[in-house]
């Protein structure tokens, strides 16, 4: 089988959610026998040569900007890139086009399945449809995209719902993300540092010496802005501070603008949290384990979400996680079971779960091991890979059968 991924996202030029699962799912498909090309957003200018590469078994074709911007995208980058997909299609001969998030990924496969004349599967991943369908301009684009798709997939349960509202949807599935922590670094921080460059050796020397002194370690991970309701968790380690001030908190990710830096750096400096926050910056993700792994407590204070990686990560690690009852984590986290949930946006809460942690050890191994048990159960990549290549050859035989896209 033949498949050409359309993706808002890959890494390592851009990191997030999208691009982890785009990156995970094509290397466990390439493991069973697929042939796969992902077409990513990129550096290049429109006229330029596109020199793809070959990464661990998977060809990538990095493209133009607009790929991976759904706010300001290009209409003549996002034309050129529909005639690459198409003149690369010449060559390859794909059995199917798969779009991971809407615009303008799948805006892109959608119109290249136009000409290519093959099936389209649409996966819908969280801002795609949580944001774009209160825009004016966006709307009428999400509901064409998901009329030509002959499969949509989503995180969610509550996204997919969202969709079929918009339009009819006939053929669609709920997939979970899932963790293949094969894909991390086998190696403790303190070694991993070792093969880093000065910079990153001086700031893990920095690390540990706060690490000796600070108990317990709160944590959390992924790309610092508004929806991962980091400043309600900046809140609710002020208030934790005064039965632990030897507490510390580690977040682990950049900043997704110079905006959010600013404002997340003016809060720590307003709660007089300088000396108690360590802020990591972007790290490979192949690195994110052994941050990870210096974390007693994993906080996830999301205001909303698709299927967080950041958090099945985490589980995947065996920590025990405090994090926000909203969809797309309330069906991964069982409160009391394998996590405690607390209402989104509330600091006062998330702190008394916080504390309730760190003065129970019983509890955070209780909850550590039944977390990496769930991953171990139900969000393995090899279940995730099964899953997909059934999703395709239903497509394949959904197309083959209709004689088009879609059934009206």
């Amino acid at each position: 089988m033949k498949i050409c991924f359309v993706t808002f996202q890959y890494p390592p030029m851009i990191r997030g959610g999208v691009g982890t699962a785009t990156c995970r799912i094509a290397k466990n498909l390439i493991n069973a026998g697929v042939q796969v090309h992902v077409i990513a957003p990129g550096n290049n200018r429109v006229g330029s040569q596109i020199l793809p590469s070959t990464e661990e078994g998977i060809v990538v074709h990095r493209l133009f900007p607009s790929l991976g911007n759904y706010l300001q995208a290009n209409p003549l980058e996002l034309k050129e890139a529909t005639e690459y997909v198409i003149s690369l299609n010449d060559e390859i001969k794909f059995d199917l086009v798969h779009g991971f998030f809407i615009f303008p990924s799948g805006f892109v496969a959608s119109w290249a399945v136009e000409a290519i004349k093959c099936p389209l599967v649409l996966s819908i991943r969280g801002n795609d449809i949580e944001l774009l369908r209160f825009s004016p301009v966006y709307l009428g684009t999400l509901k064409w995209v998901l009329q030509n798709a002959t499969f949509v997939t989503s995180v969610t349960s509550e996204l997919l719902e969202v969709a079929k509202k918009i339009v009819p949807l006939p053929f669609s599935q709920v997939i979970d993300n899932a963790v293949d922590v094969s894909m991390f670094e086998l190696d403790a921080l303190s070694e991993l540092s070792k093969k880093q460059s000065w910079r990153y050796r001086l700031f893990f020397q920095k690390f540990k010496k706060i690490k000796e002194v600070s108990t317990p370690m709160i944590g959390t991970s992924g790309i610092i802005r508004h929806k991962k309701g980091f400043n309600h968790l900046l809140e609710a380690f002020k208030d934790l501070l005064v039965a632990y001030p030897r507490a510390h908190l580690l977040l682990v990710g950049g900043f997704t603008s110079k905006y959010e830096e600013a404002i997340t750096k003016q809060q720590i400096k307003h709660l007089k949290l300088k000396k108690k926050v360590t802020i990591t910056g972007p790290v490979p993700h192949a690195h994110v384990s052994a941050w990870l792994k210096e974390m007693d407590i994993f906080a996830f204070p999301s205001l909303y979400e698709g299927s967080p990686n950041a958090l099945l990560e985490a589980m995947g690690i065996g920590l025990p996680i405090v994090a926000s009852r909203i969809d797309g984590i309330k069906g991964v986290i069982k409160d009391k079971e394998n996590g405690l949930l607390v209402s989104p946006g509330s600091s006062e809460a998330l702190a008394q779960r916080l504390e309730i942690l760190a003065k129970n050890s019983q509890l955070r191994q209780k909850l550590a091991t039944a977390a990496l048990k769930t991953i171990e159960d139900d969000f393995s990549a090899e279940r995730e890979s099964t899953i997909w290549l059934d999703i395709y050859y239903r497509t394949l035989e959904i197309y083959q059968t209709s004689g088009e896209r879609h059934l009206q």
